[in-house]
């Protein structure tokens, strides 16, 4: 048997078990990306003076509360940082997010 194949279990038709040595199946890879609409063109610059994007109630949350993590935490990553981030607001009730709601209303209304 070489190299490049494996043995196989067939049952034959008088009940003795029978081992043909199969070829494998050889895996070509294939390039991904290359070519048009793959992800390779260069986006178009945004324009300085167009509107900016609104933030969202968990954004004004991050201002205020980043600073107190910081505080805490002084030497975390952005990972370690932002993972705690979001655990806070996990565990921001609805009641308690509505001033950073209000904050989000306001400057979605801009």
């Amino acid at each position: 048997m070489s190299d490049h194949t494996l043995p196989l279990q067939v049952a034959s038709t008088e009940g003795e078990p029978s081992s043909p040595a199969v070829p494998l199946i050889s895996v070509v890879a294939v390039v991904v990306g290359s070519g048009k609409g793959s992800g390779s063109q260069k986006r178009k610059p945004r324009d300085p003076n167009g509107p900016k994007p609104a933030w969202t109630a968990f954004n004004f949350f991050s201002q205020s509360e980043g600073k107190l993590v910081k505080a805490e935490k002084t030497k975390t990553g952005r990972g370690d940082f932002a993972r705690e981030l979001g655990e806070r607001w996990g565990r921001v009730s609805a009641a308690g997010r509505e001033p950073w709601k209000k904050q989000e209303r306001a400057d979605k209304a801009r």
